[in-house]
């Protein structure tokens, strides 16, 4: 059962029921969305307990209460992983341009700088769209990890990039800013 933290000055209940350890209460919200999720993520703060606003199935606002404490303090990053990650990405991007332009570097290793121009506009192109996410995310307060590039030896040489998120959304709008921000981001070095 969820702690016993007050709720009724920001959701209705109107029914309530479980589903394993988590407390599922449908009701009405009697404040913006948005507020409501700040409201409750301070109040449930170091409870392990993490509300969630979901809609039902005709639209109407549930709250959700899962027993998992998505405020517990992040792992430390691991930049030598990432840092590893973006330089393979580099070389498998480099080979992939290289191969484009007909130069084979298992035969001719001394040209590996032919494909440099493709990875490193690739790169910037990835890695801006990534950052856009991570930058976004932090503005918010939310918890990411650096990018994790994906790196292949064919085709264009990778598989592109991804951050983990680490906590959950302060609110919609912070999830929709953290979203569009990455496309954005690598639009304005690839349009150029």
């Amino acid at each position: 059962m969820p702690p016993a933290v007050e709720t009724a000055d920001v959701f209705a209940a109107e029914s309530e029921r479980h589903i394993g350890p988590a407390t599922i209460r449908e009701g009405r919200l009697l404040a913006p969305a948005d507020d409501v999720i700040a409201r409750l993520g301070e109040r449930f703060r170091g409870t392990g307990w993490t509300p969630l606003l979901t809609p039902t199935e005709d639209g109407s606002p549930s709250l959700a209460l899962l027993p998992i404490a998505l405020d517990r303090p992040v792992q430390a990053q691991r930049t030598w992983l990432h840092a590893l990650l973006f330089i393979a990405t580099l070389a498998t991007t480099a080979w992939a341009g290289a191969l484009h332009q007909g130069v084979n570097l298992l035969q001719e290793p001394g040209k590996f700088a032919v494909g440099l121009p493709y990875a490193l506009g690739l790169m910037l192109i990835l890695g801006a769209h990534e950052m856009g996410h991570y930058i976004a995310a932090r503005r918010h307060g939310m918890s990411v990890s650096l990018p994790y590039f994906i790196p292949v030896p064919f085709g264009l040489g990778t598989f592109g990039a991804f951050i983990s998120l680490r906590s959950p959304a302060p609110s919609r709008r912070a999830l929709f800013d953290m979203a569009v921000a990455g496309p954005l981001a690598g639009l304005a070095f690839a349009v150029p």
